[in-house]
Parts: C-alpha cells; sequence; structure tokens
C-alpha cells in the first residue's frame, strides 16, 4: 500500500509537471509567436517604406537622366546648328564673285603678311583672281604699311580649292577658307550661340 502510494504521488507530481511544463510552453509559445508576429509587421513596415524609397529613388534618377538626355540632345541641336551655321559661312565665302573673292583675298594678304616678301601659293582653278593690277595693289598696301610689298606667285599650286597660302621664309600662312572659318569660328562661336539662342553654348 505505502509502495502504491508513492508510485501515485510520483504519478500525480508527474502529471501536475507536466501540465504546469505545457502550460509553460504555451505561454512562452504564445509571447513568441505574438513577438515573431509584431517582428513580421515591422519587417512588412519597413519592407514597403524600403520598397517606397526605393521607388522614389528610381524615379529621381529616371527624371534626371530624361533632364541629362533632354539637356545632351538640346546641346546636341544646339551644336548641329552652329555647325551649319559656319559651314554656310564657307559655303558663301567660296561662293562670292571674282570681283568680291578678289577684295576679299586682297585684305587678307594685305593683313597676313609679315615680311612683304611671301610668296603666294593659290589654288590651280583661282590663279584669275591674282591678275598684274590685284598684285600691284596688294604691294602697295604692304609698302603703306611699312613693307617692301614684294610679293610673288608661286609656281606650286595650294592643296586647297579655296584661299591663299603665304609661304615665308621661315613660317607659311594657311589662307585656306576652311581654315579662315574654323579660326573665326574658334574666336567668335559663343556670340553667334548668344545670338541664335541667348545663352552660351559650352
Amino acid at each position: 500500500m505505502a509502495t502504491d502510494a508513492i508510485i501515485n504521488k510520483i504519478k500525480a507530481d508527474a502529471e501536475h509537471d507536466a501540465r504546469q511544463l505545457i502550460t509553460d510552453a504555451e505561454s512562452r509559445a504564445k509571447t513568441i509567436i505574438a513577438a515573431g508576429e509584431k517582428e513580421t509587421e515591422r519587417a512588412a513596415a519597413g519592407t514597403e517604406a524600403g520598397i517606397a524609397a526605393d521607388i522614389a529613388a528610381l524615379k529621381e534618377r529616371a527624371s534626371l537622366m530624361t533632364r541629362l538626355d533632354i539637356r545632351k540632345q538640346t546641346l546636341a541641336a544646339e551644336r548641329e546648328v552652329l555647325d551649319r551655321v559656319f559651314s554656310e559661312a564657307e559655303s558663301r565665302l567660296a561662293g562670292l564673285s571674282d570681283r568680291e573673292k578678289t577684295a576679299f583675298l586682297s585684305d587678307f594678304i594685305t593683313r597676313a603678311a609679315e615680311t612683304g616678301k611671301e610668296k603666294l601659293r593659290v589654288p590651280e582653278g583661282e590663279k584669275r583672281l591674282y591678275s598684274r593690277e590685284m598684285m600691284d595693289a596688294v604691294n602697295r598696301a604692304l609698302k603703306a604699311r611699312g613693307l617692301p610689298g614684294e610679293l610673288t606667285l608661286d609656281d606650286v599650286p595650294a592643296p586647297f580649292s579655296n584661299g591663299v597660302m603665304l609661304c615665308g621664309e621661315h613660317a607659311d600662312i594657311n589662307g585656306d577658307f576652311h581654315v579662315i572659318i574654323d579660326e573665326a569660328r574658334a574666336s567668335c562661336e559663343r556670340e553667334v550661340a548668344e545670338i541664335l539662342f541667348h545663352h552660351e553654348v559650352s
């Protein structure tokens, strides 16, 4: 009997302990589950906020890229217009009448000559412009500048179709119309851009 009582007591205590363990476990489980749910909610909220932030960043980046692309296209269009302006200027210069071209070349040579003894290398197709009268007039203009005024025509033709090259003892001056326009562009492109677009072109 005593043994049975002891066994029953052990069983009862075990059942009590088991129930307590189950109760504690269930309580801990509920706490863990509740904490997990809160953490999940926080994570979800954080994820949503992160997604919203990412979307906002992507929108801002897309907007910036669009603005940059528009700016790039605008600059390219303006550059194309400037290219066309100076190309047209070169075409008009090349298309001057003989009288106008002679006057332009005479003025260019008079200003560009450094010694007054250069040889003029001219395009094969424009030798007609350099008459005796034209050469005499240029040399007189050079003498008025205090230079000898002894320019002569070179036997070698210029390697371009419009303009003149002044061949000196130490250096040549390239009066190819293309070079003249390029130099003019370098010095006045910003001014032309301001006139065309009301701002400078970078």
